[in-house]
């Protein structure tokens, strides 16, 4: 908590201070509301998905090549923020956007090996 100052010469700027920092609040009480009506969306969160995987959040970011490796990193830490938006919204949604991406990994390991064995069986 702020300790009020008792010099009366101040007052009009902690009015202000106040006031400015009520705004921030409401307007990420804002943000964080427009991005949980946006996750309620199976195809939004299907996008920030594969924008995390674009960003390279789900791989290394080395690179024996110092510029690639601070490109991935910086790639990652754009990664990083958007993850952080989401959990901070609806941490809900992220363990949603976990289980599409697992069971799409299935459906897709699947479809390989149905293909391959549809291929041995015409040889």
């Amino acid at each position: 908590m702020r300790r009020k100052n008792p010099n009366p010469n101040f007052a009009a700027e902690e009015s202000a201070i106040d006031k400015a920092r009520a705004r921030e609040d409401l307007e990420r009480k804002n943000e964080l509301n427009d991005l949980r009506d946006l996750l309620v969306d199976e195809r939004m969160r299907a996008f920030l998905w594969r924008m995390l995987a674009k960003a390279g959040m789900f791989k290394t970011h080395f690179n024996p090549n110092a510029a690639i490796m601070g490109h991935n990193t910086g790639l990652a830490d754009m990664g990083t923020a958007i993850l952080n938006e989401v959990l901070e919204a609806n941490p809900e949604a992220w363990i949603s956007m976990q289980q599409m991406a697992y069971k799409k990994q299935i459906d897709d390991a699947v479809l390989a090996q149905a293909i391959e064995d549809s291929e041995r069986a015409t040889e």
